[in-house]
Formats: C-alpha cells, sequence, structure tokens
C-alpha cells in the first residue's frame, strides 16, 4: 500500500524535520501519561500510541537523513578523486563565478596558483567582453545549458597569459536544482590538436572508401583479363613462345588480383594471411615479369638452392619485395647488365639477431653503384634520385616495411662503379 503524501515527507526529510517529529510526538504521549485521572482509559491508550507512532516516524526520518547525508559525503568523495585524478585543470564555479569546492591539481599546475589561492576567488580567465561574458554564460549554465568550445585567455598567477578553451556544464542538486557549474579548462593548441586528429581520420575514411571502390574496379577489370586468358591459352594452335607470354599473363594477372585484396585487407585494418610459401617459385614468377619488360642487354639469372625452407609469409607482400628490388636493379642498368637473383639457406653468423633457420634472398645487379650519401636514405619513403614522374621513391621503403614486418632484416652493400647486393633475411618459422 503506498501513501503519496507520507513518501513525499520522506523523500524531502532531513534531520531538522525528523527532530521537530520527535519533539512533538512527545505531547501526546504526556498528555497521556502526565493526566491519567482526567482521561478515560480509551484516549490514554490512543494518545499514548499515536505518541509511539509519531515517535517512530521521527527516527526513521532521522535515519534516512543521515544514510542520504553518508550517501552524499562518498559521492562527494568519489567526484573529489575523479577531479583531482583528471590530467585536464577542472573547477567549481557558483552563481558569482568563485571558485569553490574544486581546484584540481591540474588547474594548480597551469595557473600556478594553489587550492588554497584560487578558492573563493573569481575563475582567473579572460573571455571577450572581460568579466561580463563569464557572467553571462554562468547565469544560462545555471539555467541548465551546456557550453563548449568556448574561447578565452588563461591568467595565471605568474607568467604570461595563455589561450584556452572552455567546457561548462551545470551541476544538479536534489530536486534536479542547479547548485555549481563544472569548468574543464583545455589549452587552446590542445583542443586543435584533437580536433587535427579528427580532420585526419574523416581524410583517412574518405581515402579507404575511394581505395574500396578502385580495388573493386580492378578486380572487376582483371577478372574479365584472366577469363579472356584462359580461353586463349586452350587453343591448340598456340607456339610456346605465346603460350609462355599468356602465362607471363596470367600470373601477372592473378598477383594484380592478389594486390587488390591485399588493400582491401589493410582498408578493412584485416590480418594478413601467411602460410608456408617456396621462395625460389615467386622468384622465378617475377624473373619471368622481368624478362619481357628489361630491355636488350640486361640478362636475368637465377641461381636458386634446391629444397629451401618455405618461410611463412605473406605470398603477395613477398613478390612486391621480389619485384621491387628486381625492378629498382633492372633501373640501375640502363646500358645493360647481369641481373641476378640467389636463394639459400643462411649460414651460422650471417643472422645472429634473428631466430634460425634463416631464408637468403639476394638480388645483385652489375650497375653503376649507389653512393654512401644515398645509401643512408633509400629506405626512406618518398626519397629517389630519379628524376620527377620517373620514381615515387616508395619502393625500396615499401620493401623494408614488408620485411621488417616478417620479423626479418633487409641490407645493401655497394660500390660506385662495382653494382650493388640487396640481402633480404627472413625467419622461416616466425608468423608475427
Amino acid at each position: 500500500m503506498r501513501i503519496p503524501w507520507l513518501q513525499s515527507v520522506f523523500a524531502r526529510s532531513g534531520p531538522r524535520l525528523g527532530r521537530g517529529l520527535l519533539a512533538a510526538c512527545a505531547l501526546p504521549a504526556a498528555c497521556g501519561l502526565v493526566a491519567p485521572g482526567g482521561l478515560s482509559a480509551g484516549i490514554q491508550r490512543t494518545l499514548l500510541l499515536a505518541g509511539a507512532l509519531m515517535a517512530a516516524a521521527s527516527l526513521a526520518m532521522l535515519a534516512v537523513g543521515a544514510l542520504r547525508a553518508y550517501r552524499t559525503k562518498l559521492d562527494d568523495l568519489a567526484l573529489g578523486k575523479v577531479l583531482q585524478g583528471s590530467p585536464l585543470p577542472i573547477v567549481v564555479l557558483d552563481r558569482e563565478g568563485r571558485v569553490q569546492c574544486h581546484w584540481n591539481r591540474a588547474a594548480e599546475e597551469r595557473f600556478r596558483l594553489s587550492a588554497a589561492q584560487a578558492l573563493g576567488k573569481p575563475l582567473p580567465v579572460a573571455l571577450p567582453g572581460l568579466r561580463q561574458e563569464l557572467g553571462r554564460l554562468l547565469e544560462r549554465a545555471f539555467q541548465g545549458d551546456t557550453f563548449t568550445g568556448v574561447r578565452g585567455q588563461g591568467l595565471p598567477g605568474s607568467g604570461p597569459s595563455f589561450p584556452l578553451t572552455l567546457c561548462m556544464t551545470p551541476l544538479r542538486g536534489p530536486g534536479d536544482a542547479v547548485e555549481a557549474v563544472l569548468v574543464i579548462l583545455l589549452d587552446a593548441s590542445e583542443a586543435m590538436g584533437l580536433e587535427r586528429q579528427l580532420m585526419h581520420s574523416r581524410r583517412l575514411e574518405t581515402a579507404g572508401e575511394l581505395i574500396s571502390t578502385v580495388t573493386h574496379d580492378v578486380n572487376t577489370i582483371l577478372t574479365s583479363i584472366l577469363g579472356s586468358n584462359e580461353l586463349l591459352l586452350r587453343d591448340p594452335h598456340l607456339s610456346p613462345d605465346q603460350k609462355r607470354r599468356l602465362e607471363v599473363m596470367r600470373r601477372g594477372a592473378s598477383r594484380g588480383h592478389d594486390l587488390a585484396a591485399r588493400l582491401l585487407r589493410h582498408v578493412r585494418k584485416a590480418q594478413p594471411e601467411r602460410r608456408k610459401t617456396d621462395l625460389n617459385d615467386l622468384v622465378q614468377e617475377v624473373a619471368g615479369l622481368l624478362e619481357d619488360a628489361a630491355g636488350p642487354g640486361v640478362n636475368i639469372r637465377c641461381q636458386l638452392q634446391p629444397d629451401l625452407p618455405s618461410p611463412l609469409v605473406e605470398p603477395t607482400e613477398i613478390h612486391q619485395v621480389i619485384l621491387n628490388l628486381g625492378t629498382n636493379a633492372r633501373d640501375a642498368m640502363p646500358g645493360g647488365g647481369d641481373l641476378t637473383f640467389r636463394t639459400r639457406l643462411a649460414r651460422p653468423g650471417e643472422a645472429p639477431d634473428l631466430p634460425a633457420p634463416v631464408v637468403l634472398l639476394e638480388v645483385q645487379d652489375t650497375g653503376s653503384g649507389i653512393p654512401a650519401d644515398v645509401r643512408e636514405r633509400m629506405f626512406e619513403a618518398y626519397f629517389t634520385t630519379k628524376r620527377e614522374g620517373e620514381g615515387t621513391g616508395l619502393g625500396l621503403a615499401m620493401v623494408a616495411r614488408i620485411v621488417q614486418a616478417h620479423g626479418g632484416r633487409v641490407g645493401c652493400t655497394s660500390r660506385e662503379g662495382e653494382g650493388t647486393l640487396f640481402q633480404v633475411f627472413l625467419p622461416v618459422g616466425v608468423s608475427a
């Protein structure tokens, strides 16, 4: 059974109301005890019962008030710990804009004012329109409004002023009444750096959508090329050379299809699928692609160790590594020369920083070599010695990133006029 008026009394109960009722309950009890001769037994019992009930109600109200006060104290303690531990300056203001209750450690450090110096004083912040603007904002905040991005100037106890951004939110008490205003103070530079990160993430999201769209279209084109290629390979009248070229075309289109899938995985932040892969097969495939585009005078050779252990890699990425190194070596010999691919098991001591066993891929050319100052920067992104329009400076940087992601290492030895040797070490059992 619910009694609305009684529930409202308990909801508003406090120590003062409970003590008042406790005093009031003494009246009927005293009447029942002091004047027994003038009252009937029934009236006496009624007065005593009423006094006992009122006493019980008043004690209950006192208990509720004490419990509410205890909970409020706990809430204040919890709020105080949160505010004190915040890395941002946080303060609480009254209607006049004076600091009350809270001036946390971050505020002390930023404004160079202790809590004792700040409490009860006006907030040391200047806004456009000086104090009048802060007063207007506080008036609206006490009406329940919330503000973010309010620009102002911090006035520390010592040192120069600094730009800041204010966020203001009302603090409500019993009955939903606004009792104070919580103010969070951000350095304007920090606020702008949040803003820059948001813009950067939005640009990345837009770029991801564009990459997904373009990759889908490229996949469609490659699928049609692969389909036509398969039909052409069924022609019984093809010469061996024509079959070889069509097979090179098929492998290239398949690699393009794998590359498109890799782009999609990167956009979707999916983990690459790594598996045991025959490194010799990848080298021979790249050598075949380069033979048709190497130009006259470039001789491509493969010296591959048979029964080479298969490293655990993402095949498309390692294919990209071999292709980038081979293309770089080919471009280093515009007048012709020898491009040699080698694979073998690394000898003890060649890669002491990597877990054994380790396979080694070598790509060597007989070009003019790389100067020492260029070797120091050649794995940097966007660094290139080629003329504008001939290179992006991303090929070797991509090689280094992929090899490192596979737990391996890439190195280079070169002397001007004596060619260049790239060495890629890949642990066989690394999966992360």
